[in-house]
């Protein structure tokens, strides 16, 4: 079980916060109570760490000097940021989207968000070439450009379940200009600059 604050005074007394809220109530389940020390609170520089049998023994262990763990961690305590990186066209084939599909819900909910979005747009469903179930090696820019948007526009609603508190980066790197919250309006973005694409280069 890990606490975390910002000065080594914060985490003293929120060790003690932690030590009587569970010897007051020891009907919590100590693993419920470590998740979310660990997934719902942000991780900050100074840490420490204690190792129970359950939420009684926990309390005890937090009073207990000698059987506490930690320091301070390097830089600003919120571990390395998570990046999303979006491909360039020529990452791209047949079933791309199928393991995270079948895997994971909220990905399978962005995708088929973003699919919905792009039928009326490109008069076609996306989604038998994403999923593999139709063979085509998506040599087409008509159709290869946004199977690859529909494929890694999903990604970031991932993410966005892993990291509580997203980071951004420079608004300079196009990457991380992606207006990914707005999809409906990427949608249209990214079907209108594939028109003028293929004016200038053709469909190959």
């Amino acid at each position: 079980m890990v606490v975390s604050a910002r000065t080594e005074t914060a985490l003293e007394a929120a060790t003690a916060r932690l030590a009587d809220h569970l010897a007051a109530h020891p009907e919590l389940e100590l693993a419920d109570v470590a998740a979310t020390l660990q997934r719902g609170r942000r991780a900050f520089a100074y840490r420490r760490a204690v190792v129970a049998r359950d939420t009684a023994d926990a309390a005890a262990a937090l009073r207990d000097p000698s059987r506490l763990r930690g320091g301070r961690t390097d830089g600003d305590g919120h571990g390395r940021p998570v990046v999303f990186l979006l491909p360039g066209g020529g990452a791209h084939a047949a079933g791309m989207g199928a393991g995270l599909y079948a895997a994971e819900p909220v990905y399978r909910a962005a995708l088929e968000r973003c699919c919905d979005l792009l039928v009326p747009l490109l008069g076609e469903d996306l989604r038998p070439l994403l999923l593999g179930e139709q063979p085509d090696p998506l040599e087409r820019a008509d159709r290869s450009l946004p199977a690859v948007f529909a494929a890694y526009n999903a990604g970031p609603h991932r993410v966005e379940r892993w990291r509580r508190y997203p980071e951004y980066g420079d608004d300079e790197l196009f990457t991380e200009r992606i207006p990914y919250r707005e999809t409906r309006n990427y949608v249209k973005i990214l079907t209108r600059n594939r028109a003028l694409y293929e004016g200038l280069y053709g469909e190959g």
